[in-house]
């Protein structure tokens, strides 16, 4: 998921990432920025994409950051908000070296720790905090491996209700867990034919406390079935998929 990669992507980004804010069911991201936010504050979204985000953050804060890797989804994110004039944009690779001037008062980083590099993550999540005031907010999100296998156990209960031999559900699951989990032990599973991080709860904590965030607090940001499953059986309900929202304060 290089410059080269997102810069592919970012025709048909709409249809290849999904647009957060549309399909949280509770509104659980627009509800945490909006605690953290103030007229007073800046606020940097990390990977901001073709710019679903900076709308609402323009609304909410001072000044905003749009930073990310390519400079197609930045034109995008431009073109979708000329209506803000607080939003700069910065081109700048978040794995490399990157230092904010001044540092941000809250960070945003949404489904952006998702390569398979465990090095490269750990950049990132290093930038990140480096980037952000002491004392400030970072919002983070990732994809929930535990949604992952809780989908799977959705998918075996909802076929033996409708009369698959539980034996053949299972084996049946299990062939599509071969085909997209690369490795369970890592959490790198194909989403779209690439190679993508998901993390568990207890992970993406420690990842945090490691690059010196504390105060961790979660949430999850649930989505409707059809984002997981094709053709969902109608009533499919509670609990739904996630992503894992983390709240922490940099110490």
């Amino acid at each position: 998921m290089d410059k080269a990669y997102w810069d592919r992507v970012a025709d048909c980004f709409d249809k290849e990432v999904m647009k957060i804010l549309d399909r949280d069911r509770s509104g659980v991201l627009t509800s945490a920025i909006s605690v953290a936010s103030s007229s007073r504050k800046t606020v940097a979204d990390f990977g901001c994409g073709n710019g679903s985000l900076l709308g609402l953050l323009a609304e909410r804060f001072h000044d905003v950051h749009a930073i990310d890797h390519s400079d197609k989804l930045l034109g995008q994110a431009r073109q979708q908000n000329t209506d803000h004039k607080n939003i700069q944009y910065i081109q700048a690779d978040l794995a490399s070296h990157y230092v904010s001037k001044p540092k941000v008062d809250v960070l945003v980083c949404v489904n952006v720790v998702i390569q398979p590099d465990v090095e490269v993550r750990d950049r990132i999540l290093e930038n990140a905090a480096a980037a952000v005031k002491a004392r400030g907010t970072v919002i983070c999100v990732v994809p929930a491996y535990e949604s992952l296998i809780h989908t799977y156990q959705t998918i075996v209960e909802t076929n033996v209700a409708q009369g698959v031999p539980r034996d053949e559900a299972v084996a049946e699951v299990e062939e599509v867990y071969k085909s997209e989990v690369l490795s369970p032990i890592e959490g790198i599973v194909s989403l779209g034919g690439e190679p993508t991080k998901l993390h568990t709860l207890t992970e993406i904590s420690t990842s945090l406390t490691d690059v010196g965030l504390d105060q961790i607090v979660s949430h999850r940001i649930e989505y409707d079935w059809d984002e997981m499953i094709d053709d969902a059986p109608e009533g499919l309900g509670a609990p739904y998929p996630w992503d894992w929202l983390l709240v922490s304060r940099k110490l």
